[in-house]
C-alpha cells in the first residue's frame, strides 16, 4: 500500500496525517481515556455551527480559562 499523493501547494510535510474523531476515540479507549458526554455535546455543537479549527480552539480556551 502506498501513500496518497500530496496535493500541490499543501504546506504540511508529506509524512504527517490527521486522525479523525472516531479513530482518536478508539486509540484513546485502549489507553483507558474516554471523552465525557459534555465534551461530546460540545464537539457536536461545533460541528453544527461549522466552526473552524481556530474557532474551536478559542471556544475551548474560553470555556476552560478561569474567570476572575
Amino acid at each position: 500500500m502506498h501513500a496518497p499523493k500530496k496535493p500541490e501547494g499543501d504546506p504540511t510535510p508529506a509524512d504527517t496525517f490527521t486522525l479523525g474523531r472516531g479513530r482518536l476515540a478508539k486509540i484513546s479507549a485502549v489507553e483507558g481515556i474516554e471523552t465525557s458526554p459534555e465534551s461530546r455535546e460540545m464537539f457536536a455543537e461545533f460541528e453544527g455551527r461549522g466552526l473552524s479549527p481556530e474557532q474551536r480552539r478559542a471556544a475551548i480556551y474560553e470555556k476552560h480559562t478561569r474567570k476572575v
